[in-house]
């Protein structure tokens, strides 16, 4: 096994420059969300009891996320492709700094912050999916995504594995 893992770290290795970043990039977003997501969502719950208010913050990003995309299309013209990803990543952390910011929890506050949200995943998927294709190539994409298949179900893999243990414990 380990020679199997020592053979995929040096074929992992061989790939671009560009590839490597690229997935090492998806495997830190793969890592940092879920916790970015479950903080928010206990934040708010915590601080307020009031389950509705996570709805709101819940609506709120998947309303960000086709906006984004628009104003993505419009910033492209503008700017390096490279940057509005960067940007996609960083604003997952302004959207927690607002939320962490907001002196009381009004509706609001948690519709800007899950905004911002919003706009952390558009800027990233819309910019990620077109870099993913434009740095491989034939011989290596299904390399690519296999990997990154692997990181996001990974952690897929991790949320049902917490539902059988607190099922189990309950």
């Amino acid at each position: 096994m380990l020679n199997n893992l020592s053979r995929e770290i040096k074929h992992f290795k061989e790939q671009p420059h560009d590839f490597r970043i690229l997935t090492l990039t998806n495997l830190i977003y793969a890592l940092v969300l879920p916790v970015i997501d479950i903080f928010v969502a206990a934040y708010v719950m915590r601080n307020s009891n009031d389950p509705t208010k996570v709805v709101i913050y819940q609506l709120t990003i998947y309303t960000g996320i086709p906006l984004t995309f628009l104003l993505n299309g419009f910033l492209l013209s503008r700017f390096n492709i490279k940057t509005l990803y960067s940007i996609g990543m960083m604003l997952s952390g302004v959207s927690m700094l607002v939320m962490m910011s907001l002196k009381t929890l009004d509706l609001w506050g948690i519709g800007s912050a899950g905004l911002i949200m919003g706009m952390s995943f558009g800027f990233y998927w819309a910019n990620r999916d077109y870099l993913a294709l434009a740095i491989t190539n034939d011989s290596n994409r299904n390399y690519y995504y296999g990997l990154e298949t692997f990181l996001y179900d990974h952690r897929r893999g991790d949320t049902d594995c917490d539902r059988l243990v607190h099922r189990n414990i309950q």
